[in-house]
């Protein structure tokens, strides 16, 4: 093994214990938020369980790249209005998603990679009744 190779086993431990902690299935639906390193690896780990994959984030370059990487759709939320406040946005971002890829009550898990408050939001309103969500990003402080 190279250096190369070796510095990425951690990454990928840390991808294949989120999705471990989902319980990725094949044929399930895998929201994940965010398409930095962490995110784009859970989007592999999740596709190499036979899932369908879709990666969200705010940059669409980092959105067109998760497509060729392994997401088999992307999402770019759009900005959010002047005046509306992040948790209702949040549900409206959800409620826009649910019919953007005609998930029903929602994806079967949510990988959240970012630790965007506005993600962590999103992803608790996508997610459907009995779905699991894994929160990976670290957030602010709660307290």
């Amino acid at each position: 093994m190279n250096m190369g190779e070796g510095a990425l086993v951690e990454p990928v431990a840390v991808a294949v214990q989120i999705t471990k902690v989902g319980a990725v299935k094949p044929n399930q639906t895998i929201i994940v938020f965010g398409c930095g390193p962490i995110g784009l690896l859970c989007q592999a780990v999740s596709k190499a369980y036979a899932a369908k994959v879709i990666g969200v984030d705010i940059s669409q370059s980092r959105a067109e790249f998760a497509r060729t990487f392994g997401a088999d759709d992307v999402f770019v939320p759009p900005v959010r209005p002047a005046g509306v406040v992040d948790s209702v946005w949040s549900e409206e971002v959800a409620r826009i998603m649910k019919e953007k890829f005609d998930s029903g009550e929602g994806p079967d898990v949510v990988l959240e990679a970012t630790g965007a408050q506005a993600c962590i939001q999103t992803g608790i309103h996508f997610v459907r009744k009995g779905g699991t969500y894994v929160q990976a990003g670290m957030g602010r402080e709660v307290g």
